[in-house]
């Protein structure tokens, strides 16, 4: 009796895990997933990795480096982010790849005191990352300037469970750039090379 009783509750547990990370996942916003997803599960090894803010995030095509120049580039870049949480996507990238240069945007270099970066903005620099020791850092470091509870950037349902009515039909597909991480919002404009 007391093993069916045990039996049925793992099987609850499973079942309540399993629709709370199926809600977690359609109520997320996407941003960094679609932009990081084929960085964190191709195993490709690059020649240049580039962090930063909007301004490489939407300036460095890693498409037209390796067309014109055979660069293997990934652009990790995120909007709106600041120098202090640039760090730990850095480490977590160089846990995946050991490129041979990095570049590092320091348009929001910000003060150690502070976070330049709002909390949506510090989403859609982890969301992609897994959870780990340097997520768990990041997510430690972040929480103590915003207000917004820490459990909210690991349970993404918490974080975005105010999302119903955005909803569309594209929050329950996969989305994935094939760009390499940029989000080039205006044509490339060819440039005399070097």
């Amino acid at each position: 009796m007391k093993s069916a009783k045990a039996i049925r509750t793992i099987i609850f547990f499973i079942l309540l895990s399993t629709v709370l990370a199926g809600l977690s996942y359609v109520f997320v916003k996407k941003d960094s997933r679609r932009y990081k997803y084929q960085f964190l599960n191709s195993g490709a090894q690059y020649d240049a990795l580039f962090f930063g803010s909007s301004h490489v995030h939407e300036g460095i095509d890693p498409v037209v480096l390796w067309r014109d120049y055979g660069i293997r580039a990934y652009n990790l870049a995120s909007a709106g982010e600041s120098m202090q949480m640039t760090r730990f996507v850095v480490r977590e990238a160089l846990e995946r790849c050991n490129p041979e240069v990095i570049f590092i945007d320091s348009f929001k270099i910000g003060d150690n005191d502070t976070l330049d970066q709002s909390y949506s903005f510090v989403h859609e620099s982890l969301d992609a990352f897994p959870l780990n020791r340097i997520k768990l850092e990041a997510i430690a470091y972040a929480g103590q300037f915003l207000e917004q509870n820490k459990f909210s950037f690991i349970s993404n349902l918490y974080a975005y469970h105010g999302r119903y009515s955005e909803l569309t039909e594209e929050d329950f597909k996969n989305s994935y750039t094939l760009d390499k991480g940029a989000y080039i919002m205006t044509s490339v404009v060819p440039v005399e090379k070097p």
